[in-house]
This record gives structure tokens, C-alpha cells and sequence, in this order.
């Protein structure tokens, strides 16, 4: 009769234990339906003690695992398939927890180790220590944060866990099996044993993987951060030369004025040299007049600063169209991309030793902006389409962000981006 005490309570206790698991570790809600949740626990304790009557208390773990699944999906808040992924590193894992703790327990209380393995009085006690320390750990990280996010591993990240979870569990299971008294044939003995190898192996094989993983993920968050701080500088600069046309505006706009006013005081005083002097100042200014392309401040100055660093490297520029910028589009995404297409189209023309031409087409049609920037460019064979732009600058990590910069703007509008090479003649063609 205590023994089916203990498996009563050892049933209940465990399907407690991955409950906690689910709302602590990985922080998921739990639904409270007393009629369900006692409807579940009387049906699973009714199977264990049918079981334990007819067979053996061998297949007490056995239904305790498949009974488990209950808990993702008819105790756990808005069941998915996710949530049931999540049951199989509950159960190897506290499974492992539970066998440490039970060693422990065999070192305190001087106990043989076959008296730990299988008793279920031992079993319970390790699970009530389990339970309190995620009841702890539940008081003193996880109650009142808000910022307490739900768990939730990548695939590689699954496999990896999962291989190393159900491994171990192996490893501990061959242990506990041969530390049991009496004879054990030789060929379970030889299996264990072979069984330990293996998966010590493939943990050792796991161990590399996983630093491998690292490896790539601490180069994508350095990546990362290179593109974050070229983005900042980036939208410093079309700022600042914002700024510089804005007050490039305004200063002529002003010097304007002055030279109307000069000039009427020279007419009123009929001096020749000085009239002569201002007409030509005049006629001179409007060579530094801001070109407008576009209509708008922040547009024109990049496209003016861009177009003057062509010209003073004597690359021809020419514009065709009107752009008028559509609604949805953000200014600063158009100088985002105006910005590296063009810087990128001088580069590849500094190359070239003779007929250095950049072209710009602009066109609208039925709310889309199509933007064409065409380059001549130096020994590149004829290609349709081009897939991966890559950089010709050795640091691979500190250039390429400019096209990457250009994809990820284009890719917030749902747009079209193509490079393609035709007669030496690098085409660009986005689509907004």
C-alpha cells in the first residue's frame, strides 16, 4: 500500500515540477480549469496504480513522460506546436537535475547508490527540492518584472540542447543502470557501456559545433554594430549637409540683397569701375547657385554635394527626370539611397581611364518611383542580373555597408533592387 502512496504522490509531484518548469523557465501562461486539470491528475494516478498492479513499477517514469504532453496542450495558455517542442528539454532536463540531487543526497546520508536509484521515497524528496527551487528562483527573478521575457530557442539552438540533454540523460541512465545490485549479464553491460562512449562522443562533437555557432554569432553582432554606426554617421552627414544647404540658401539669398542694394549706390554715384565690378560678382554667384533636382533641402544637398565630388574627379553627371517624392517614402530613405548608389557609381568610375559618365533617370507611374543610375565602368563581363554585390575594398566588414544600407531601405517599401553590367555599362534599377 505505501507503494502505491509513493507512486501517487511521486505522479503528482512530477507533473507539478513541469508545470513550474513551463511559467518559470520559459515563462509561459498557465491556464487554471479545476474540472480539466482534476480530470487529468485522477485519470493519470487511476493508470499508474492499474499499471503498477498488473506489471511493475518500471513503467511509472514511462507514463509520467507521455502523460506530460497534457500539460503544453491542455494547461499551458494558447497551445502550439512550439510549446509542445518545448516539453522534451522539460523532461530530460529536470530528469537530470532530479539524478544529481539524488546523488547528493547518497553522499550526505552515506546511502549505497542502489538503494538511491529506483526508490521512490529518495525520488520524491529530490523532486520537493527541484520544486523549491524554482518556487525561489520563481520569487526572486521572475514575480512583478515586466521585462521578463518568454524563452524561446532558434533551431540550431534547439539541437543543440536537445542533443546535449538527451545525452546526458543516456550517459546518467547507463550509470544508474549498472549501479544496481545483483547480476547484470554481460551484453547489457557491454551495451552501456558502448552507449557512453557514443554520446560522450557526440557531446564532445556538440561542444564544437556550438563554439563554431558562437563564433558566427559574435561576428554577425560585430556586423551588426559596424552597420548601426555607419547608419549614425551616415544620417549625421546628410544632416549636416542639410544644414550647409540650408545656410548656403540663406547667404545667398541675402548677398542678394546686398549686391541689388550696391549696385543702385554705384549707379547713383555713376562709377564705372565699381558698376562693371558688381555686374560681374553677380553674374559669377549664379555659378554657386544650389542646383534643385528634387524640391526638397535635405534631397538636393546630397545630390549637389555628391554631384560636385563627380565633377571635381571629372565625371561627366547627367540628370534626367523630375523626381517628386512619393508620400510614403521618407526623405531620409532617399538620401540613404541617392547617397551610397552615387558613391558608389564615382568609385566606379574613378576607375575607368576615359569616358567617365554617371546618368540619372527618374521617373513615376501609377504611385511607384523608379530611380535608374547608369556607370561606366572598367572591365566587368555582361551580366542580366547580379545577385551579390560584393565590395572590392579588403575589410569586408567595414565596407559593403552602403548596398546593404540601400537593401535594407528598399526592402521596408516593398521594392525591387537590380544591378546588372552590359558593354562596360553598370546599370542600378530601383523600384519604390
Amino acid at each position: 500500500m505505501k507503494q502505491y502512496a509513493c507512486v501517487v504522490v511521486y505522479t503528482l509531484l512530477e507533473q507539478l515540477k513541469y508545470i513550474l518548469c513551463y511559467k518559470v523557465i520559459f515563462n509561459r501562461s498557465i491556464q487554471i480549469r479545476k474540472k480539466v486539470m482534476m480530470a487529468a491528475f485522477v485519470g493519470i494516478i487511476l493508470l499508474q496504480v492499474v499499471v503498477m498492479h498488473y506489471e511493475d513499477s518500471s513503467w511509472v517514469d514511462i507514463i509520467n513522460l507521455l502523460v506530460g504532453i497534457l500539460i503544453p496542450v491542455i494547461i499551458i495558455d494558447k497551445f502550439d506546436f512550439k510549446k509542445l517542442l518545448i516539453y522534451p528539454i522539460i523532461f530530460f532536463g529536470t530528469s537530470l537535475v532530479d539524478s544529481g540531487i539524488a546523488i547528493l543526497f547518497a553522499s550526505i546520508l552515506d546511502l549505497p547508490e542502489s538503494r538511491v536509484v529506483g526508490s521512490y521515497d529518495i525520488a520524491i524528496l529530490c523532486i520537493l527540492v527541484t520544486i523549491s527551487i524554482l518556487a525561489l528562483y520563481y520569487k526572486l527573478v521572475v514575480k512583478g518584472k515586466e521585462n521578463y521575457n518568454s524563452l524561446i530557442y532558434s533551431r540550431t539552438q534547439y539541437i543543440v540542447i536537445m542533443f546535449g540533454i538527451i545525452s546526458s540523460a543516456i550517459i546518467i541512465g547507463c550509470s544508474q543502470w549498472l549501479m544496481k545490485e545483483g547480476d547484470i549479464p554481460y551484453s547489457v553491460r557491454i551495451v552501456c557501456r558502448l552507449a557512453i562512449s557514443v554520446v560522450s562522443i557526440v557531446l564532445v562533437i556538440i561542444s564544437v559545433w556550438q563554439g563554431r555557432v558562437l563564433v558566427k554569432e559574435s561576428e554577425f553582432k560585430q556586423k551588426q554594430l559596424t552597420y548601426e554606426n555607419y547608419l549614425k554617421l551616415q544620417e549625421e552627414r546628410i544632416y549636416r549637409l542639410n544644414s550647409m544647404d540650408e545656410s548656403m540658401r540663406r547667404f545667398r539669398h541675402d548677398l542678394h540683397g546686398h549686391i541689388i542694394a550696391l549696385k543702385f549706390l554705384a549707379e547713383k554715384t555713376q562709377d564705372s569701375n565699381l558698376i562693371t565690378y558688381i555686374n560681374d560678382m553677380e553674374e559669377n554667384s549664379e555659378e554657386y547657385r544650389v542646383k534643385k533636382y528634387t524640391g526638397h533641402n535635405a534631397v538636393d544637398a546630397v545630390l549637389n554635394e555628391r554631384f560636385e565630388v563627380a565633377q571635381s574627379k571629372e565625371i561627366d553627371i547627367q540628370w534626367k527626370g523630375t523626381l517628386i517624392p512619393q508620400g510614403n517614402i521618407s526623405i531620409f530613405d532617399l538620401c540613404t539611397i541617392f547617397s551610397n548608389i552615387l558613391t558608389n557609381a564615382i568609385e566606379a568610375c574613378e576607375k575607368v581611364e576615359e569616358k567617365k559618365i554617371i546618368v540619372v533617370k527618374i521617373s513615376t507611374y501609377e504611385d511607384k518611383l523608379y530611380i535608374q543610375i547608369l556607370n561606366t565602368c572598367a572591365n566587368r563581363e555582361n551580366q542580366r542580373e547580379i545577385q551579390e554585390l560584393e565590395t572590392t575594398k579588403g575589410d569586408n566588414i567595414n565596407h559593403g555597408l552602403g548596398i546593404k544600407s540601400v537593401r535594407e531601405t528598399i526592402k521596408k517599401y516593398d521594392g525591387r533592387l537590380k544591378f546588372s553590367v552590359e558593354n562596360n555599362w553598370f546599370e542600378t534599377e530601383i523600384m519604390l
